[in-house]
């Protein structure tokens, strides 16, 4: 359950209530559109039909107003303005400041539309670094995008978060935003033309004919949408029929005043339907490519085969400044785990860290072997640290093997988790394995929170 200033926020069937506030904005357009057509219509009953229609509106603005979704208030608000702004009319007005009396009537529903501008709120804050991820994420997969829902969002969770923030996301939090993450830009470029000629041809329809319901049926389209500004709204499926159906209607009613000419598009609508987008999606790879160019690291990802059947993942993360402080050396089964708590952090102290992930099993010291030898050709000096529950015998053999010009670039051996750190009677058992590589400092040391000891940072501090 959701809760703003300790009051229970509407959701209904919905997973949250920015998910429930979107239906409401999206049920509440459609009773106004037919209260403001009943009210133009002249025959007996209708005053009962207006109240009617009437009280459906005022229960879900209320209901809307219990949600406390701040982007569900701007979508009803704007879409309401905007018929006032068009239609010029009392009631379209009177409407649009019902509306907000129907919110204000809420218990703390003022103080939750004060808030919209309050940017020191963390899920305000939050939505704008999650938004500057996305656009990041697009400038560097703009020819197809970084792949499918949640591909954007664990990317961002992982690689450009703020450290000190441990949220996961599977979206961007905003529908356009989602799909450009996850198909390129050029999937923005036509969602946007797209959407330009919908509404311009919704325009053109109403200034030829003056169909008022046009209008109320692309205010429907139109509440969707801001709503997925400031959520991912397409991807629940019970969410997307009501906008779907009335975009279905609208290009019905379009391709058919085309087909009758009732409506043109001439050369400059055309002109505005792509320039537009192309400007959009300009700016979109010019913000995200400057962006990009502030990550103070560089990443290279690879694989190491070491024979025919044995290949292990590998990431290389370097400091843009050239001096380093040294090398430090993970294996890992998932450094996905330990990315932001240790190796992250490691490398904004100024080390160049290289990762490799290694399965927790079967790992023989042979293989090993090989890779350290492989590793240690290419540096001076290089801490090792190994996170692992499983082989942390395999890993001090296959260092007992290695040559002693090989042992001499080892700057220190960092064993984690391993299981003798646990089973008190165990502990000598590793202590005599560690006695051929007493050469250098050894550092045992268990963690549930994949986070370097303050006492081995310091060490490597010296």
């Amino acid at each position: 359950m959701f809760h703003y200033s300790g009051i229970e926020r509407i959701q209904l069937f919905f997973d949250t209530p920015n998910l429930c506030a979107a239906f409401l904005v999206m049920t509440g357009l459609i009773f106004c559109g037919i209260f403001f057509m009943l009210w133009k219509m002249k025959f007996r009953g209708k005053v009962p039909l207006c109240i009617l229609t009437g009280l459906l509106i005022t229960m879900t603005w209320i209901l809307l107003g219990n949600t406390y979704s701040r982007g569900g208030y701007i979508a009803g608000g704007a879409v309401l303005l905007l018929y006032a702004l068009l239609l010029r009319r009392p009631v379209h007005f009177a409407a649009f400041l019902y509306y907000f009396a129907c919110i204000a009537i809420t218990e703390n529903g003022v103080a939750r539309v004060q808030a919209i501008s309050d940017f020191s709120d963390k899920s305000i804050l939050h939505r704008f670094w999650v938004w500057d991820g996305a656009l990041r994420i697009i400038a560097e997969y703009w020819k197809c995008g970084i792949g499918p829902i949640p591909s954007a969002g664990r990317y961002y969770s992982l690689w450009i978060q703020p450290l000190h923030i441990q949220e996961i996301y599977n979206t961007m939090i905003n529908d356009f935003l989602t799909i450009g993450t996850a198909y390129g830009i050029g999937a923005c470029f036509i969602l946007l033309a797209f959407l330009i000629f919908l509404f311009l041809s919704v325009w053109k329809i109403w200034r030829k004919k003056q169909q008022e319901w046009i209008l109320y049926l692309a205010g429907i389209a139109a509440g969707f949408l801001i709503c997925g500004f400031f959520s991912t709204c397409f991807t629940t499926v019970s969410l997307i029929i009501l906008p779907a159906l009335a975009v279905l209607v609208i290009l019905a009613l379009c391709i058919r005043a085309y087909w009758k000419k009732d409506i043109l598009f001439k050369k400059g609508d055309i002109i505005l339907t792509l320039i537009v987008p192309l400007v959009i999606c300009a700016g979109i790879m010019t913000y995200g490519s400057i962006r990009n160019r502030t990550t103070p690291y560089v990443v290279v990802h690879s694989e190491i085969q070491l024979d025919k059947n044995l290949s292990i993942q590998k990431i290389r993360i370097l400091p843009k400044e050239n001096s380093s402080r040294g090398e430090l050396l993970f294996i890992t089964p998932d450094y996905e785990q330990i990315l932001r708590t240790m190796i992250l952090p490691a490398v904004l102290q100024g080390y160049n860290v290289t990762a490799f992930r290694i399965p927790s099993e079967g790992y023989a010291a042979d293989s090993l072997q090989q890779l350290f030898q492989k590793e240690l050709a290419k540096t001076q000096k290089v801490h090792i640290l190994a996170m692992s529950r499983v082989w942390a015998k395999s890993i001090i053999t296959a260092v007992g093997r290695l040559s002693q010009e090989e042992k001499s670039r080892i700057g220190s051996l960092s064993l984690t988790n391993i299981p003798s750190m646990t089973a008190v009677g165990a502990l000598s058992e590793t202590v005599k394995m560690l006695k051929d590589i007493s050469e250098y400092p050894v550092f045992l040391w268990y963690t549930s929170e994949h986070k370097i000891p303050d006492i081995f940072a310091e060490q490597l501090e010296k």
